[in-house]
């Protein structure tokens, strides 16, 4: 799984609603942003591997997900669960040169929004703002080359 260090666009979650799977930014990911990673080696490993379960918690700390909040994609977001069992603003996955969205809504029109003081806050989801796209990397492969910027890496 990797996550991009460098955040990306200005971008709303949505319009109106906070349902991460009919979104604005997952349309965006899997579709504008996709097509700029020029996957010929085939290394993205499309799945079941995003979850964008409700929560009214900033301190969530979810292990599971299921039903209809398991997102089958070949791109996504950070899940606020997932910065949060990372250890927030302590870990690695916390960027102090911008805010990001997280795949998490909250109810009413809200999803999660990291600030880069590392706080955790339920915004609305017109708000416009960046993005750290995460992938997962099939497990059959391997990198053999590259060094993980935006300059072509090469598998096999």
């Amino acid at each position: 799984r990797l996550i991009t260090n460098t955040s990306f666009s200005s971008i709303k979650y949505d319009s109106s609603s906070s349902t991460y799977s009919s979104s604005y930014i997952n349309q965006w990911l899997n579709t504008t942003f996709y097509e700029k990673l020029n996957d010929i080696d085939g290394i993205i490993q499309e799945g079941n591997y995003f979850c964008s379960q409700i929560t009214t918690s900033k301190t969530s700390k979810r292990t599971t997900c299921g039903g209809e909040y398991v997102i089958t994609s070949k791109v996504g977001l950070i899940s606020l669960d997932e910065y949060n069992l990372a250890g927030t603003s302590s870990s690695q996955l916390f960027f102090t040169s911008t805010g990001h969205w997280t795949m998490t809504p909250d109810s009413g029109g809200m999803a999660w929004y990291i600030y880069k003081s590392g706080s955790g806050l339920s915004i609305p989801v017109t708000n416009t703002n960046k993005a750290h796209p995460v992938i997962n990397i099939k497990t059959n492969k391997t990198i053999l080359e590259g060094n993980g910027t935006s300059g072509r890496c090469y598998a096999g």
